[in-house]
């Protein structure tokens, strides 16, 4: 069921909600499928890294991501 259908009322997590610690708990199941915990952020990633490599001298931020790039900005 779709609840956010705008940016304006989109629930964005702000530095106040952040809780004090997070508790995680690794499971290791090779045997098992995904399950699609936490890969909702992986789309998330390459636009941070390329965001965060933007003011350096070698930008990763040209699509696609290519590691040897990602590497030259963080050199």
């Amino acid at each position: 069921m779709v609840t956010s259908v705008d940016w304006l009322t989109y629930p964005v997590l702000h530095m106040g909600s952040v809780p004090q610690s997070i508790e995680i708990h690794l499971i290791s199941r090779p045997e098992a499928a995904p399950s699609g915990a936490g890969e909702m952020a992986l789309g998330l990633v390459p636009a941070a890294v390329g965001n965060a490599s933007s003011m350096q001298p070698a930008c990763a931020c040209a699509a696609p991501l290519q590691p040897q790039r990602v590497k030259a900005a963080l050199a």
